[in-house]
């Protein structure tokens, strides 16, 4: 062999000889990279069925975060991981779906030990006004507020409200009349549902709810002119919704008044059918007087207009015929006023 090369088993022997030394040089540095892969490596475990309150569906609310440092599980845990369903409803999500959430959000899913079932259920929670709670806190109110000293709230023929579906939060009612309070035809109101304190939905309610009222009808039939008297008047419960303005509710305002038309049985009571019987009727023949100091003079007349003391009508003197103005004193009286 020349004498520049060295034989096959030397060369060999330093070959190897270097390989270990670099390999132990090499060991610490292994060892600290593979304990730090080792530390790094977490675990995200998804469940099966998850329950959420508000619009956004976080990492956190659905996984399980552990292995890694609690500042940064906290990041993980804060990582939007998709929006909310409806409030009580479903959100199914195949493992397919639920992986590719992950990777959305951000996460390098080959740094953890994933763990992912078939399908993952999201629930959103609510809180749920019953329409039964509606129409009955609505009847309440109307008891409480409307001006009938005598009156029936019940539901009417259409159906109770639906239930209204909130997301979670602490809900409250709050019931009120659209405009005054009346005695005859439709009482508007309206409910309005305020969640954690904020408005979430106004209902109007006058459509649910019927009101029943006193209401004063004639027991019999009354002829026009005819005073009425308690025979003449019953009492029952109708929809005030139905009454037209003027009814009456009491029999006490009717009493000793007069029918202007003839009433038939049954027939309400209005404004416009009965009047206070005047003091004075047309026709009726009154002792006509007009006074000034030291001065006296009466006459007969007759009445040309109907009239209640204290009001002005006209009559006409007998003997000569002449028409004055003059202010009923009482049923015979009528006395002539100097302007």
């Amino acid at each position: 062999m020349p004498g520049n090369l060295e034989p096959e088993t030397v060369r060999m022997t330093r070959t190897r000889h270097m390989i270990r030394t670099a390999l132990a040089a090499a060991a610490p540095a292994l060892v600290v990279l593979i304990a730090a892969q080792a530390q790094a490596a977490g675990r995200i475990a998804v469940r099966e069925k998850s329950e959420v309150a508000g619009r956004v569906v976080l990492v956190g609310d659905v996984a399980q975060i552990t292995g890694v440092p609690d500042e940064e599980r906290l990041n993980i845990e804060g990582l939007k991981f998709s929006t909310s369903p409806p409030p009580d409803k479903d959100l199914s999500l195949t493992r397919e779906q639920v992986t590719g959430k992950l990777l959305n959000a951000g996460l390098k899913l080959e740094n953890f030990d994933v763990s992912i079932p078939e399908t993952t259920v999201i629930h959103r929670k609510s809180v749920t006004i019953t329409g039964t709670r509606l129409m009955e806190e609505g009847i309440a109110y109307l008891r409480s507020t409307l001006p009938w000293k005598s009156i029936t709230v019940e539901p009417s023929e259409k159906d109770i409200p639906r239930d209204v579906v909130l997301p979670y939060g602490e809900a409250s009612l709050e019931f009120e009349m659209t405009a005054k309070p009346k005695e005859y035809g439709i009482n508007n109101f309206r409910v309005k549902i305020f969640l954690d304190g904020e408005p979430a939905r106004v209902i109007g309610m006058t459509g649910y709810v019927k009101v029943l009222g006193d209401v004063v009808t004639a027991a019999r039939n009354i002829k026009s002119g005819q005073t009425i008297t308690e025979d003449d008047l019953a009492i029952e419960k109708l929809d005030v919704a139905r009454l037209r303005p003027g009814a009456y509710n009491s029999m006490e305002k009717l009493l000793g008044k007069q029918a202007l038309r003839n009433i038939s049985r049954g027939d309400l009571f209005t404004h416009s059918s009965i009047e206070s019987i005047p003091d004075i009727n047309v026709g009726d023949m009154v002792s006509l007087i007009y006074k000034k100091p030291g001065l006296e003079i009466s006459a007969r007349a007759k009445a040309l207009q109907k009239g209640y003391i204290g009001e002005s009508i006209k009559v006409v003197t007998t003997e000569p015929k002449k028409t004055l103005t003059g202010v009923v004193v009482d049923p015979q009286t009528v006395e002539i006023v100097e302007p």
